[in-house]
């Protein structure tokens, strides 16, 4: 595994319990765990590719297949461990340089304004949890991954 120093990716690739809970999930390419450092907020998680890859263009056809059906798998599980009003898919790399997806349940006490909602996370990060929040919620998704998708 091609690993980069202060990478919070690698990191947790080579280390899966630097994440709240642990993998999630662990596939020939991605990995999904619950975001860290800190939790941004109770469900939110992360898909990364196991090898340090800074931008999706880099990624090979194996990778970009996989990540789909990794997309699918977790969004089907969120909805059922969650109940979210809409799962967010988004990614920027700006500070962590490894390629990464942040997949986030809108639950339905928050707004319907996906920029705002963005902002409360990312900027106010007025969703912050703890890291016991976190590894329950992470547990939560692992439990549903590997159901039959529906």
């Amino acid at each position: 595994m091609n690993t980069h120093n202060n990478c919070l990716a690698c990191e947790i690739a080579a280390n899966p319990d630097t994440a709240p809970g642990g993998l999630i999930h662990e596939g020939k390419f991605w990995n999904v765990c619950h975001s860290a450092r800190p939790a941004l907020m109770r469900g939110s998680l992360f898909i990364f590719p196991k090898r340090h890859c800074e931008n999706i263009y880099d990624l090979t056809m194996e990778e970009a297949a996989e990540y789909g059906i990794v997309l699918q798998k977790t969004g089907a599980a969120m909805r059922d461990a969650f109940a979210p009003e809409r799962i967010y898919v988004c990614s920027f790399g700006e500070v962590m340089r490894h390629v990464h997806f942040h997949i986030i349940p809108r639950m339905p006490t928050m707004s319907a304004a996906g920029p705002e909602v963005i902002q409360a996370i990312f900027e106010k990060r007025i969703f912050v949890c703890s890291d016991e929040e976190a590894a329950a919620a992470a547990k939560a998704v692992r439990e549903r991954f590997n159901r039959k998708i529906s």
